[in-house]
């Protein structure tokens, strides 16, 4: 789709972008052609969801994809935003080594 032109800050109706749901399955080469084809990649990487107020750091840290994680954070994704329960992505995350991830 984005080779169409379809943008990728576009959500379905719970609020998730494409970068969202690739994040969140761990689909590297997806979630890298997401980032490069953005020219201001924090519209992508900031994007929140309505439901959970999660960002797709979040998404992947929960789900432990941390190739997902280095690449969203070396294109300038918060660690810091809180989703609606008020955790951080660290928070969130699916073991201790995924959450050293934002402490690098």
């Amino acid at each position: 789709c984005l080779v169409k032109g379809c943008s990728p800050v576009a959500h379905n109706a719970a609020g998730s972008t494409a970068l969202h749901e690739a994040a969140q399955a761990g689909h590297v080469l997806v979630v890298e052609v997401i980032l490069k084809s953005q020219a201001d990649a924090a519209l992508t990487v900031g994007a929140v969801e309505k439901t959970k107020s999660s960002t797709p750091l979040h998404l992947a840290a929960a789900q432990g994809h941390a190739e997902v994680i280095e690449m969203i954070l070396a294109h300038g994704g918060s660690k810091d935003t809180l989703d609606a329960d008020g955790n951080t992505p660290s928070a969130v995350a699916k073991s201790p080594e995924i959450a050293d991830l934002f402490n690098q």
